[in-house]
Parts: C-alpha cells; structure tokens; sequence
C-alpha cells in the first residue's frame, strides 16, 4: 500500500511539472463586455453575480435565419474565455431582447481566437435566462443613466 501511494505521489508531481499550468486550469469566463442601447460605449462586467447570468446562458432552438419578430436594436455581448486575468478567446453574441420578458434571441455573431460551427446561427434562449439577461442590462443601462 504504502509502494502505491509513493507512485500515485511521483506520478502527480511529475504530471504537474511537466504539463503546464494553463493547460491544467480550467478555461471559464472571466469578463463579459457589453454595449448597446441605452450604454455610453462598451461596459465591462467583472463581478461574478454579473458575469454568471451571461456565461450560463441557455438556449432552446437553433435557427440558420433571423426570426421575423426580431426587432433592429440589440446588445453585443462579448464573452471572454481564459484562466484568472488572461483571456484566450472571446465569443461575441448579439442580443435581440423582444417586448415578451420571456423571449429573446442571440445571434452568434464571431469567436476571437477560436471557432465554432454555431457562428452565424441564431438561438431562441429560454425563459429563465432570457429574464436574467434582462436583468443585467437593465441595471447597467439604470446606473448608465444615473452617471
């Protein structure tokens, strides 16, 4: 037993010095920027209970075209991927909210230093995320005004 833990021990030092430390990390959002109506310019959300209604966004149908309800005005959302500070990919959405709290759409708009087969595709989100989208923007376009 003792033979076992010394190899599992040996094994997991070397694995950590050999491997590198971005490679062990997890990649996770680390900041989502913002702009659209109603923002001076682009915002940048750091803060955990802003970022994570962005980063775990769910959607419910896959379109190739844009749906007819959608309106003209919509938020750019940039998603930006990496390990603490560094950010090594960023996805870019654009969000069409719609006048139903419950429905809004995202068209996947580029990914910066990556690729995805979904770009160009538009996604229907879900109730529950599309109302805590929502949320985010309109406490951000709020404290915009109040500036």
């Amino acid at each position: 037993m003792l033979r076992f833990r010394s190899l599992m021990l040996g094994l997991s030092l070397f694995v950590l010095l050999v491997l590198p430390w971005t490679f062990i990390q997890a990649k996770e959002v680390v900041s989502v920027t913002v702009s659209g109506p109603g923002l001076a310019g682009e915002t940048e959300l750091t803060e955990l209970d802003q970022i994570e209604p962005v980063a775990e966004m769910r959607t419910l149908d896959r379109f190739g075209a844009a749906p007819e309800s959608i309106g003209e005005q919509f938020f750019v959302l940039g998603l930006n991927v990496g390990t603490g500070q560094e950010v090594v990919a960023t996805t870019v959405y654009h969000y069409y909210p719609t006048t139903d709290p419950d429905v809004g759409y995202l068209y996947y708009a580029d990914v910066i230093n990556g690729s995805s087969d979904a770009e160009g595709d538009w996604f229907r989100l879900d109730a529950a995320s599309n109302r805590a989208l929502r949320e985010v923007l309109f406490n951000l376009i709020v404290s915009a005004a109040s500036e």
